[in-house]
């Protein structure tokens, strides 16, 4: 939970600053069973876009079983998207190009883009994996796509984002998050201490955040991509 809350708060922060942020639904591509913002933001109302069979159980999310690279909405329909550690669970680089177009072409206002980025953090990573699988017998799918399909490099995410149509006149933030090495610490901890965690959710450590703006600084595991239509 704490490695989930620290991707998700620069996210909460960015989709505050659009004006009218709790007019309309905002679209999140890949919120998994947790609905991800969702517990964070109870004011706003969202959808689950995900290929996933189960989806979140929390009031203000509803799921939609389907992939993100085709998504089944007309131009600039959300004001407000997001997708957060998503893209690199995609193995093929067309369909990690064609789902941040999608999420482009359907968002109005601001798109929002989670994404680990680059070889020491995978390297990280793996360490993790040894880590876990180590003391585990139990297979993590998502740990397992992270270790196969490596991590996209930052340039490679910009890259994917100024080649969608009107590209050139998108306005790019780029924001650390999660230093590496207390990212693995975090995420290490959860598994040595299950019955602390269990069954908590991200609210709980909430407490945290004013923390997790300082672990942002050298090598990140992640960058947090913040995109305004002009």
């Amino acid at each position: 939970m704490l490695d989930t809350l620290q991707r998700y708060i620069p996210v909460v922060k960015a989709i505050r600053e659009v004006a009218d942020y709790r007019r309309q639904e905002v679209l999140e591509v890949g919120g998994g069973v947790l609905g991800g913002i969702g517990e964070l933001m109870p004011e706003c109302k969202f959808i689950n876009y995900d290929f996933i069979e189960s989806g979140s159980t929390l009031p203000n999310v509803t799921n939609v079983r389907s992939r993100g690279t085709n998504l089944q909405y007309p131009d600039n329909f959300f004001n407000i998207s997001i997708c957060v550690d998503a893209i690199e669970h995609i193995e093929k680089p067309a369909d990690k190009k064609a789902m941040i177009g999608e999420l482009i072409r359907v968002t109005k206002k601001r798109i929002i883009l989670a994404v680990p980025c680059g070889r020491e953090g995978w390297k990280m990573v793996k360490r993790f994996g040894d880590y876990y699988y180590g003391h585990h017998v139990e297979k993590l799918e998502m740990l397992d796509q992270h270790l196969k399909y490596g991590h996209p490099d930052r340039d490679e995410i910009i890259h994917y984002i100024k080649s969608t149509a009107g590209g050139d006149s998108l306005r790019i933030q780029i924001k650390k998050n999660a230093n590496i090495r207390i990212w693995y610490y975090l995420i290490t901890m959860q598994f040595r201490f299950p019955r602390f965690f269990a069954h908590k959710t991200m609210k709980s450590f909430t407490f945290f955040n004013p923390l997790f703006s300082l672990f942002n600084s050298g090598v990140p595991l992640r960058y947090i991509f913040i995109i305004d239509k002009a």
